[in-house]
């Protein structure tokens, strides 16, 4: 090993030193050690056990030796590499190269000239007395680094307030961990992170993630590489440490980004530096004047997401957000919403979440939106297929998908889900499928103010696309409005003082005459329970609410005409609006029903058969009992 591997190695053993001592309670902020352990984490200084990086437990001083071997990368070297001498007697076998190892190294000093005492506990004083050498403290005139150890750590810095040195835990060894990366080493000029970026022990996009993670302040003027750490701060499915950044030039700009003559200022752009995963993310920062929105529809245009010819990235699966001049595309099977989210989180005048999750644009509120779980979206499409080989091969078949109120205020918000991606992944996986795109026919004031809800007196244009997939018309003049004050939704579960809104219903003579079998209220039989408006679940004035299987009868249907639809909440308000076309609808919600049960309750013979979920739904389609072929259950796009 030469001598820089040396040096390099010596600095992270010391560094990742993480040992324990003491009791349950601790003295730092147990949110702040954690923080920093994923930081330390990313830059492969610092590892947990089977049970996390349990901060609060104690290790001795050989499992942290051997530990922190491991998480150098130097196992190999200190259990096969050539033989070096220790003068501890008390050294297990099993053990015995690590300590050579670090002895060598001058970081592995014993209690007493020969023993180690390798099942002992190591205190504060041990485990900074490493880093100080770590740092190049030596012993000098005025004492030893050993004696010394907490007057050289405070002037040093890598004694931050909190750390208990009394009660020394795996967590104070991380806040230590962490304040040595900017501490000077002795005799250089640079810190502890610039002699391990020198030396090669992380590149400078690990850093920039670790110190992310860390909680250091990022804007949109940052620098691109800081910036380019925000992105990929706490997205598991990358390891910045094993991506490459490439600086954005005019030959390689149609490579990373596709279209040509962009004027940009700088630019980099992140990929794989060995796995035949396909993955690109590139930022650039565009000259001043740029037209950003025809830039980014070109960048779509223009992108070739199987660049790699063998391997490829969805076309669902590419994102191209924008924050003032600067421009993020991101191609990436595994995680692209939480790449692109963490990118427009930092445009500061996006609103964010409160500590309850929720979100206020203008006078309305919302739940914070989710990342968009593709193998959730799979699932649900292997669902949707296996349910219609099985009960209803020889139906007429349709779905959509309600957007998430959030998706409309993507523009006002980081926390929004990407309808479109779910979409865009559905018709990928739902060839042959009868689908209408609701996209466009909503906004957020179709959504109610207090609930996550569309309003059903805006559910008319929704009806009647619906109607021209599946063969029906919707007669807007049969319907009459009825109204009620004081709504107030289900955030008032986590709100208080919710400001009461309108809430209206349409009824018709089919709605008057319809005759309604709820599984789980029998004794109502009408399409509107508007007693319901005075319990905590306001919307279950649609249809009575929550239940397994709803069956409407339409006596007065001019002809007989059934329909099958599988459902979550948004059906309750639009199901009534398609009572005048049917002589019988039949609801099925899946969270409450297992599939199986479908033969004993639901005739599909010449029925049409209708999907109707929200984005949520989709994000979360584990919620539907339903059975999946054990294939499909690890079914990933891409």
């Amino acid at each position: 090993m030469g001598k820089r591997l040396k040096s390099a190695a010596a600095l992270l053993l010391a560094l990742v030193l993480c040992l324990g001592l003491g009791a349950n309670a601790f003295a730092y902020d147990a949110a702040e050690a954690g923080s920093l352990a994923d930081a330390l984490n990313t830059l492969g200084l610092f590892k947990g056990t089977d049970s996390g990086y349990d901060l609060d437990s104690e290790l001795t001083r050989a499992q942290a030796l051997v530990l922190l071997v491991r998480l150098i990368g130097q196992e190999v070297e200190a259990l096969y590499g050539e033989e070096r001498s220790h003068p501890f007697t008390d050294i297990p076998q099993w053990v015995n190269g690590y300590v050579g190892y670090g002895y060598e190294n001058g970081l592995a000093a014993g209690v007493t000239p020969t023993e180690f005492q390798p099942d002992e506990r190591a205190s504060a004083q041990v485990f900074v007395t490493f880093v100080l050498r770590a740092l190049g403290y030596k012993d000098s005139a005025d004492g030893t680094v050993w004696d010394n150890w907490k007057t050289l750590a405070e002037s040093a810095g890598i004694l931050p307030d909190g750390v208990n040195t009394d009660k020394f835990l795996r967590g104070d060894a991380v806040v230590i961990c962490y304040a040595a990366l900017d501490a000077k080493v002795q005799g250089g000029e640079g810190t502890l992170a610039d002699k391990l970026l020198a030396d090669g022990a992380f590149n400078s996009l690990a850093l920039a993630t670790a110190r992310a993670l860390a909680g250091n302040e990022v804007t949109a003027q940052s620098s691109l590489i800081d910036i380019m750490g925000a992105v990929y701060a706490g997205v598991d499915t990358m390891e910045p440490s094993r991506l490459h950044v490439a600086e954005i030039t005019e030959e390689n700009l149609s490579f990373y980004f596709g279209a040509e003559n962009i004027p940009f200022v700088e630019g980099i752009a992140c990929e794989p530096m060995m796995t035949a995963q396909a993955h690109s993310v590139g930022l650039l920062r565009v000259k001043d004047g740029t037209d950003i929105e025809k830039t980014k529809a070109d960048i779509r245009e223009n992108v070739n997401p199987r660049k790699w010819i063998c391997v490829g990235v969805s076309p669902s699966n590419i994102r191209v957000e924008s924050i003032g001049n600067l421009i993020l595309l991101v191609m990436d099977n595994s995680a692209p919403d939480e790449l692109a989210r963490n990118f427009r989180a930092l445009d500061s005048s996006l609103a964010t979440p409160d500590a309850k999750g929720m979100i206020k644009i203008g006078e309305t509120y919302m739940e914070a939106g989710e990342t968009v779980d593709q193998q959730s979206v799979s699932r649900l499409a292997r669902v949707m297929e296996n349910l219609r080989a099985t009960y209803f091969a020889d139906s007429d078949v349709y779905y959509a998908i309600v957007p998430d109120k959030t998706y409309y205020a993507r523009e006002l918000t980081a926390d929004y889900i990407n309808h479109s991606a779910i979409v865009e992944q559905l018709s990928y996986e739902l060839l042959d499928w009868k689908t209408a795109d609701l996209t466009g026919l909503l906004t957020l004031d179709d959504y109610y103010v207090t609930d996550p809800h569309w309003r059903q007196e805006e559910l008319l244009p929704v009806a009647e696309e619906l109607g021209k997939l599946m063969g029906f018309t919707v007669n807007r003049a049969s319907f009459t409005t009825q109204s009620r004050e004081g709504f107030v939704g289900t955030y008032r579960q986590k709100l208080a003082n919710l400001p009461g809104e309108t809430v209206r219903w349409l009824t018709s003579s089919a709605t008057e005459a319809a005759v309604v079998d709820n599984f789980s209220n029998q004794a109502f039989k009408e399409v509107y329970d508007v007693a319901r408006l005075d319990t905590d679940i306001a919307y279950d004035l649609f249809l009575s609410g929550a239940t397994p299987l709803t069956v409407i009868e339409n006596p007065n249907a001019a002809a007989k005409r059934e329909l099958v639809i599988f459902r979550d909440s948004y059906a309750s308000s639009l199901a009534p609006l398609l009572i005048e076309n049917y002589s019988k609808i039949t609801m099925v919600d899946l969270r409450y029903m297992h599939s199986s049960l479908l033969p004993e309750y639901v005739d599909f013979t010449d029925a049409d058969v209708l999907f109707l979920y929200s984005d949520r739904l989709a994000n979360d389609s584990l919620l539907l009992k339903a059975d999946v072929p054990a294939n499909d259950q690890l079914n990933m796009v891409g």
